[in-house]
């Protein structure tokens, strides 16, 4: 009997257990999805509530499995997900200004979409759902219900003959009238475990986004009743193809995001989660309680407890202290990587090579790698799905302090829809959050090309002398000098003082940076090369290059003509040529030589033609442009020509450079006056006259008929040059 009321207890316990909806989640591109998947087909219901929406199957006895939901989605649209103790409805608690959508894919599987904007005119499920909140009644034992006898009589028996022989010899039907029950075999244990995980697959693959639903078959192409009866035969195998309500992406062709792209195993988010690492007490209390039960047995540190207490450091912030402690009590432990390597990223350092390579994992290990590098290196594969999620589950003081920085690299990297994520994910906190986070607001408003409101927040930064005060001064000088403005020499020099008061290295280089380039453009170029530049090297090459262009002619001849700093060989070859075109147009010819002599390019063959030919040098000017093509390089051989006086010469040069006036200019000069074409129809005869009358030099004349020739010449020259200026107006007349 025991045995038996065993037996029957795991099969009750076990079809108990079965009777679990599970909700799997995948994050798209504009929208948020969760798969619910029932145990068996049943009804269900989605509408509104207070704070979101509500899911109620009509099994009230069912349960909600959302213990992974939040690991494949960030919190920014769906932000909370709990099961309403009173009613058992699955509440969807939003964090946006979205609507959902449900949708079954199949019987047993509903699809909810999040999506971003209000709900479609006349959706069902923007009306309120009944009974949210209301208490479910409690579920007593009720009376079990029993069949009771049938009273006699109400159905006949029928009449089974003893053998089909004797019913046959009676002439009767050879079919008896009789039929035993049909018996049902009762479902194979394989089958069903194989449709759960069938079930379980789908749900994962319509949540990933791999398998897509569709609304409704396409329909049948139509033929064209003008083409001939063969004519459907010539369409291509790929518009023949069957319809089908699924669109199947092979697994394998996805990445593997638990690997890094050279192999390495991503680290886990159980060993990442800062958030779990504190209780909410206040930072003394938890500090005070970890530190008491640190020491054991002959005061060595219990190894659990270490970890928790180097966790909790972390998870309040203090990295620097969590270092301490790994390194000194638990250098040797399996955790000693991560845990330091966090402790360098809290506290806003780069370089730590643990994370190294793992800017693509779906694990959080994601974004402590972005947060470890410089910069975000262009063409490396970025999980940012993983790095917004990971973020948005900080406490909060970490995403308050860790925050600007990552979307500074974001905006660096040209992805700001990432950056305006992480400014969300720090705004659905209430309180201010600290200059760090208005000056992410002010970067992202520049991002978007809304300089006056960013000019005012960073203003008001400024005002009020927080800490973010130098960088947002820095951050507007050098928005005005993008914009082609001189920032005012005031707020240069207030700059160049909060920059001797900070003892950040990283921040001195930026602030640096700014105070050098007003400098330049305020007039103290010399100061700003000879003081600021020679602390960080670094800065030469756009100090050079804003001097050329914007600073002061006489600062640039006075800092080019005897440079400091490195030699112009460690310069950029274009830096050196628009420093040179500087020298060149304030008409320091030789000196732009020396600037773009050794750099290899075409627009440095064609600066230094424009230098020879400032020189006098026509020859130079013509062996740097041999060879080259383009209008310009044909303006600088015309050029150097003219000064050679190969006038035939230059005027095809000109024509070439696809300039007449100057090509009939020169011909002039080389008195060709054939291939001029005057508007004065006087000049005209006269320029012809002249073409007909040109001694060619071949005469064989004696003396005085030549001599006679010319002088015949030269008067029919007078005559026609009397006649063109007496058909000219006289000025003044």
């Amino acid at each position: 009997m025991l045995r038996i009321a065993l037996a029957l207890w795991l099969l009750l316990g076990g079809y108990a257990s079965a009777q679990v909806i599970t909700v799997r989640s995948g994050q798209h591109d504009g929208f948020v999805r969760l798969v619910l998947t029932f145990p068996e087909p049943a009804g269900w219901d989605l509408g509104r509530t207070d704070d979101g929406y509500g899911f109620r199957a009509r099994k009230a006895a069912w349960r909600y499995d959302v213990s992974t939901v939040f690991n494949m989605i960030p919190q920014d649209r769906l932000s909370a997900l709990w099961v309403d103790p009173e009613s058992g409805v699955l509440r969807l608690g939003l964090g946006c200004a979205c609507h959902a959508i449900a949708t079954p894919f199949r019987p047993g599987i509903i699809v909810v979409d999040i999506l971003d904007g209000p709900a479609p005119a006349g959706s069902p499920y923007e009306s309120a759902l009944a009974e949210a909140g209301r208490a479910v009644p409690s579920l007593v034992a009720r009376k079990t219900l029993r069949p009771r006898q049938r009273p006699a009589g109400l159905v006949p028996e029928p009449e089974v003959p003893a053998s089909l022989p004797d019913l046959m010899a009676q002439g009767k039907a050879a079919v008896p009238a009789f039929f035993p029950p049909l018996l049902v075999p009762s479902p194979d244990p394989r089958a069903e475990a194989m449709r759960d995980q069938l079930l379980r697959d789908l749900s994962r693959g319509i949540a990933a986004g791999a398998i897509k639903q569709v609304a409704q078959l396409p329909a049948p192409e139509q033929p064209d009743p003008a083409l001939p009866p063969a004519a459907p035969l010539a369409v291509p195998e790929s518009k023949r193809e069957a319809p089908t309500q699924l669109r199947i992406r092979p697994v394998g062709t996805l990445p593997d995001l638990t690997l890094t792209a050279s192999g390495q195993p991503c680290i886990a988010d159980d060993r990442l989660d800062l958030a779990a690492w504190g209780d909410g007490r206040l930072p003394t209390d938890q500090l005070a309680s970890a530190q008491s039960k640190l020491l054991g047995e002959f005061d060595r540190p219990v190894r659990d407890q270490l970890i928790g207490l180097v966790r909790l450091h972390l998870h309040l912030g203090f990295g620097a202290e969590a270092r301490s402690l790994i390194r000194l009590w638990g250098r040797d432990d399996p955790e000693a990587a991560v845990l330091d390597a966090l402790g360098s990223l809290v506290d806003g350092a780069s370089g730590a090579t643990t994370f190294e390579g793992m800017q693509g994992c779906d694990t959080a290990a994601a974004m402590w790698s972005v947060l470890a590098q410089a910069r975000i290196a262009p063409g490396r594969e970025l999980n940012r799905a993983a790095i917004i999620r990971a973020f948005s589950a900080l406490p909060l003081g970490l995403r308050r302090h860790l925050g600007p920085a990552l979307s500074e690299m974001f905006l660096a990297a040209g992805h700001a829809d990432s950056a305006r994520a992480v400014r969300d994910a720090i705004d659905r906190a209430q309180g201010p959050h600290g200059d760090g986070v208005d000056m992410m607001d002010a970067r992202l408003d520049l991002a978007a090309g809304q300089q006056a409101a960013a000019e005012r927040k960073l203003e008001t930064i400024v005002a009020d002398d927080g800490a973010a005060a130098a960088q947002a001064l820095a951050t507007l000088i050098e928005t005005k000098l993008q914009r082609g403005e001189t920032p005012d020499p005031s707020q240069v020099i207030a700059l160049e003082a909060m920059m001797r008061e900070r003892t950040s290295a990283a921040e001195a280089v930026s602030l640096r940076q700014a105070v050098a380039k007003g400098l330049v453009v305020t007039g103290e170029a010399d100061r700003a090369f000879r003081e600021l530049a020679l602390k960080d090297p670094a800065l030469y090459p756009d100090l050079w290059e804003l001097l050329a262009k914007r600073g002061d002619p006489l600062d640039l001849a006075a800092l080019a003509l005897a440079p400091p700093g490195p030699p112009l060989t460690e310069l950029p070859g274009p830096v050196r040529l628009v420093v040179s075109e500087g020298l060149r147009t304030s008409g320091f010819a030789e000196g732009a030589r020396r600037w773009a002599d050794g750099v290899t390019s075409k627009e440095a063959d064609l600066l230094m033609a424009r230098v020879a030919l400032d020189l006098r040098d026509g020859r130079e000017a013509l062996r740097r442009v041999a060879g080259l093509e383009g209008a310009e390089a044909e303006r600088l051989r015309a050029r150097s020509l003219e000064l050679l006086h190969d006038l035939p010469s230059a005027a095809a040069a000109w024509a070439a450079a696809d300039s007449p006036e100057d090509a009939q200019r020169v011909r002039f000069r080389a008195q060709q006056w054939e291939g001029l074409a005057p508007a004065d129809p006087a000049l005209q005869a006269l320029l012809d006259s002249r073409a007909a009358t040109s001694p060619d030099g071949t005469s064989a004349q004696g003396p005085l008929a030549e001599a006679r020739a010319i002088l015949d010449d030269s008067l029919k020259a007078r005559d026609g040059v009397a006649a063109v200026l007496a058909a000219r107006p006289v000025p003044g007349g």
